[in-house]
């Protein structure tokens, strides 16, 4: 059935998103967007769409990809859709630790994106911990434990990056737990090189 055949390649999108392959998925993304939205399924075309969202903005595209994020986290909301709020939360933290903690853009995506970056990087700090800890706080509710410790990471990193250190190895701490309890092994590993890097950094 083609249409059960899309779920598998949004999952596949989502995993190159995660393992940082945002051109390949983009092309899954884009596609699958196109299909549900001609199919009728809005819901699941919304939950490629905030995956999209921070994609544009890592390629250029930074005030298409917010706008982008802020539409399908109101259409999220009004479908109480609160999983994938959540995930929407924990992703808008990514992208403003990124542009706090992450690899500085190159002149010309920062020349074609001087008003986004003047409003959104005096705040990214700011807006990253709000995120996180609503995403921290949304899925402690309702116990969705892997975006959970990836939270928690990414609050932890911040910290560091901010040199609150006992934060930081709280927050990496309650990361590893969890991915311990979830035998996530690969995320596993990169809390626990967050955290030596604290101690490291300690000596």
């Amino acid at each position: 059935d083609p249409f059960y055949g899309q779920f598998p390649k949004a999952t596949l999108g989502i995993a190159y998103f995660f393992n940082n392959q945002f051109e390949e998925a983009e092309d899954i993304l884009l596609s699958g967007i196109k299909y549900y939205e001609s199919h009728g399924e809005g819901n699941t075309a919304g939950v490629c769409r905030y995956f999209l969202a921070p994609i544009q903005i890592a390629k250029g595209k930074m005030n298409q990809g917010k706008q982008l994020m802020q539409n399908t986290q109101k259409a999220l909301i009004d479908n109480n859709r609160r999983v994938h709020y959540a995930l929407s939360e924990y992703i808008l933290g990514e992208v403003n630790l990124q542009i706090v903690a992450g690899p500085k853009p190159s002149l010309p995506i920062m020349a074609k994106n001087l008003g986004f970056l003047i409003r959104n990087v005096p705040f990214a700090s700011q807006n990253a911990e709000k995120h996180l800890c609503n995403a921290i706080k949304l899925l402690e509710q309702m116990k969705v434990k892997v975006y959970l410790g990836l939270a928690y990471l990414s609050l932890g990193l911040l910290h560091k990056h901010k040199r609150k250190t006992a934060q930081a190895r709280q927050h990496i701490l309650d990361a590893i737990q969890i991915f311990k309890e979830c035998e996530a092994y690969v995320y596993l590993e990169q809390a626990n090189e967050a955290l030596n890097s604290i101690k490291i950094a300690d000596m």
